[in-house]
C-alpha cells in the first residue's frame, strides 16, 4: 500500500503553493513535500501557522528532546545505533497532535530512515486474539527521578512546574501521580488501546504498549535495570487494567507486524514529512553520523479558509 503523496513546491511558500499543500493534507495521511528548502525552526512554526495548523504542546510527553520554542522539537534523541519501533506520537496521553510535521536539515551518512505505517492497515492484520486482549485498554506507567538518572527526568517531562503544578494537570490529564522517596514521581495512566480516528470510521490502533513495555529494552539493559530495580519500577512499563502482565512475546509479534508494512523515506535536506498523526504511525532505523531533523507538533484541525 503506496501512503505516500509526493507535493512539489517553489522555494517560497507561496498563497498557490500553501492552498496546494493544504489540500494535499486534507486527501493523503502523509505527504512528502519538496522544494520549499526549510531548515531552521521559526521557518518551520511559520509554514505550520501559514497552513492553518495550531501549535501543539508536548508537556507530559516521555522522549528525550530539545526544544527550539513555539513548539518545535528535535526529534526524539535516543541512540542512533538503535531503531525506533513505530508508534503514533503522545498515544498514551489524553490528547495528542493531529499532525507532525517534520523538516530535515541535515541527513545521516548512513541509515536514518524515517519509517512509516498505517495504523488501519496494522489494524486489519492484527490477530484478533491480540485485538481481545487490548480490549480494555492499556495502562501506562512511569516512575521519573528529579535529575532523569534512569529515563527522562519530571522536570523535564513537567517544565517549570512544581509538584503541586504536576498533580494538578495530571489530575486534569486524567493521569494518577504518586510521589516516592528520593524526590521521584510515579505516573498512572489508564488509556484505549483503540481509537475512532475520524467520525464514523472503525477503531484503529492508537497504543504504545509495545515502547513502554520493558521488552522494548535491549535485553542487556533490561538486565542491567534487573540487577538494580524491580521491572515495577523501570522508568516505563505497561500491562493491562487487569492487572495482567503483557508477554514479551505479545511485544515481539506488535513490532515485528509494524514493521512488516512499514515503509521507508530518507529525508533529504530541506524536504518536509507532514504525517497525520492519527492515521500513521511513524519509527526511524538507525543510523550512523549526524543526523538533524525537527518536527512541529500542530494540533487536529486544519484552517477552514481555502486559501
Amino acid at each position: 500500500m503506496e501512503l505516500i503523496e509526493l507535493v512539489e513546491l517553489g522555494s517560497a511558500p507561496s498563497p498557490f503553493g500553501v492552498a496546494k499543500l493544504k489540500s494535499a493534507i486534507r486527501e493523503h495521511s502523509a505527504c512528502l513535500v519538496r522544494g520549499l528548502s526549510i531548515s531552521t525552526p521559526d521557518a518551520l512554526a511559520e509554514l505550520r501557522a501559514a497552513i492553518g495548523l495550531s501549535p501543539f504542546s508536548y508537556v507530559g510527553g516521555n522522549s528525550p528532546r530539545k526544544h527550539f520554542g513555539r513548539e518545535i522539537f528535535t526529534v526524539s534523541e535516543y541512540s542512533p545505533t538503535e531503531p525506533i519501533s513505530l508508534h503514533n506520537e503522545l498515544s498514551y496521553s489524553a490528547s495528542w497532535p493531529g499532525f507532525l510535521i517534520f523538516n530535515c536539515s541535515q541527513p545521516a551518512s548512513k541509515g536514518g530512515e524515517t519509517l512509516i505505517a498505517s495504523n488501519q492497515e496494522f489494524t486489519r492484520l492484527l490477530p484478533a486474539a491480540l485485538k481481545n486482549l487490548f480490549a480494555a485498554g492499556v495502562v501506562y506507567e512511569s516512575t521519573m527521578t528529579e535529575r532523569g538518572i534512569l529515563g527522562v527526568s519530571w522536570r523535564n517531562v513537567f517544565p517549570e512546574m512544581s509538584r503541586e503544578m504536576i498533580d494538578k494537570w495530571c489530575t486534569n490529564a486524567g493521569i494518577q501521580t504518586e510521589w516516592l522517596g528520593d524526590n521521584r514521581l510515579r505516573t498512572r495512566q489508564i488509556r484505549p488501546a483503540f481509537r475512532a480516528v475520524a467520525e464514523g470510521r472503525d477503531l484503529v490502533w492508537f497504543c504504545q504498549a509495545d515502547q513502554w513495555h520493558p521488552a522494548a529494552l535491549k535485553p542487556e539493559l533490561r538486565s542491567t535495570l534487573r540487577n538494580l530495580l524491580p521491572e515495577s519500577e523501570f522508568p516505563h512499563n505497561a500491562y493491562l487494567p487487569s492487572g495482567a502482565l503483557i508477554t514479551d512475546d505479545v511485544i515481539f509479534e506488535i513490532q515485528a507486524l509494524f514493521r512488516s508494512i512499514a515503509q521507508e523515506i530518507l529525508l533529504q535536506s530541506g524536504e518536509l514529512l507532514i504525517l497525520n498523526n492519527e492515521s500513521i504511525a511513524h519509527g526511524r532505523n538507525s543510523y550512523v553520523g549526524p543526523r538533524r531533523i525537527q518536527v512541529a507538533l500542530a494540533g487536529e484541525e486544519l484552517s477552514k479558509d481555502p486559501s
